[in-house]
């Protein structure tokens, strides 16, 4: 019985994602400071998110799909790390695509409270960061841009690291450097 347990409590802590470096105690937000994005809870980030949503789909219909599937009122409390496996694959591939089909309005507020909802609730930026970041990476010269770059973890990520001093120093990257 206790070895199973240990086994348990081993599994869960390999599949756990480190954060990015950020001020002591802070959690990660797109539209946020760090000090408010420590304070703010899990039903105002729905709201927010729930509400860019639904501004999206009164422009294009093709949101719609999402606010079953990854906008419900109890998706708040998802927990990764308590999901099988095989629902999790489901679960990311919806995400994949939602994040794809935001870049194409990502210019729009309604777009960054719904990735806000996804970074506090799905945290993307921790688990899908490639699927996190690729969508959106025709906007490297937009300050939003480097602010989510500054919600990923590049030691997990190598494939960006050479955009990390960027994100650090809050810097738009040079069209050189792309």
């Amino acid at each position: 019985m206790q070895s199973s347990l240990l086994n348990q409590l081993n599994n869960l802590k390999k599949n756990q994602k480190t954060a990015p470096i950020l001020p002591y105690k802070a959690q990660c937000s797109l539209l946020f400071d760090f000090k408010f994005a420590n304070v703010i809870s899990a039903e105002e980030v729905y709201e927010i998110g729930y509400q860019g949503l639904i501004e999206l789909t009164k422009i294009d219909e093709k949101f719609e799909k999402y606010l079953k599937a990854l906008f419900s009122s109890t998706s708040k409390y998802f927990n990764r790390e308590m999901i099988p496996k095989s629902e999790i694959k489901t679960f990311d591939a919806q995400l994949k695509n939602l994040l794809i089909d935001l870049s194409e309005y990502f210019y729009n507020k309604n777009s960054h409270q719904v990735i806000e909802y996804l970074i506090k609730v799905y945290k993307v930026n921790l688990y899908l960061s490639v699927e996190f970041i690729f969508p959106f990476l025709c906007y490297y010269q937009d300050k939003i841009f480097i602010k989510m770059l500054q919600n990923i973890n590049f030691n997990e990520h190598p494939t960006f690291l050479f955009l990390e001093n960027f994100a650090k120093d809050s810097v738009v990257i040079p069209e050189e450097t792309m």
